[in-house]
C-alpha cells in the first residue's frame, strides 16, 4: 500500500493522459478476460496496471523494489485470482471497478480520491489474496 500510494502521489504531478489511456485499456483487458473465465491473464493484466502506474512514475528504487518483489506478487496474485475466479466469481466486477476508479482518481488530481482509491484496493486485495493464501496452505 505505501509504495502504491507513493506512486499515485507522483502520478498526479506528471501528465496523465497517456497513462489514464493505457490504464484503461489494461482494464478493459480485464474485462475480456473476465468474461472469457481466464484467471491467468486476468491476473497478467493486473500486474500490468500496477506496473505501469511504476513505471510511468520514474521513480528508480521505487522500480528496482518492484521488479524484486514481483514474481511474489505475481504468484501470490495467481493464487488469489484463480481461487476468486473458481470460488467468488460475482466479486471480479467489485475488482474490475477498483481498478477503474484508481483511473478516476488518477485523473482527478485529487489527493483524497486517491487516498480512498487506494485503501479501497489494498482492502480488497489484502482480504482476496491472504485469504487464498491461507487456504492454500489448509489444504496442504
Amino acid at each position: 500500500m505505501l509504495i502504491e500510494s507513493f506512486i499515485l502521489k507522483q502520478l498526479c504531478r506528471l501528465d496523465q493522459e497517456k497513462l489514464v489511456t493505457e490504464l484503461t485499456k489494461i482494464t478493459d483487458k480485464m474485462v475480456m478476460a473476465m468474461n472469457h473465465h481466464n484467471a491467468v491473464e486476468f491476473s497478467y493484466y493486473d500486474l500490468h496496471f500496477h506496473q505501469l502506474m511504476i513505471e510511468t512514475a520514474g521513480h528508480t528504487r521505487i522500480l528496482r523494489l518492484w521488479l524484486n518483489i514481483r514474481p511474489i506478487i505475481l504468484t501470490a496474485l495467481l493464487v488469489a485470482t484463480v481461487n476468486r475466479f473458481k470460488d467468488h466469481f460475482n466479486e471480479i466486477n467489485n475488482l474490475i471497478d477498483s481498478h477503474y476508479f484508481i483511473i478516476k482518481a488518477i485523473q482527478s488530481n485529487s489527493e483524497a480520491m486517491l487516498d480512498k482509491a487506494i485503501h479501497h484496493h489494498f482492502e480488497d486485495t489484502r482480504a482476496t489474496v491472504f485469504t487464498s493464501l491461507l487456504q492454500e496452505d489448509n489444504n496442504k
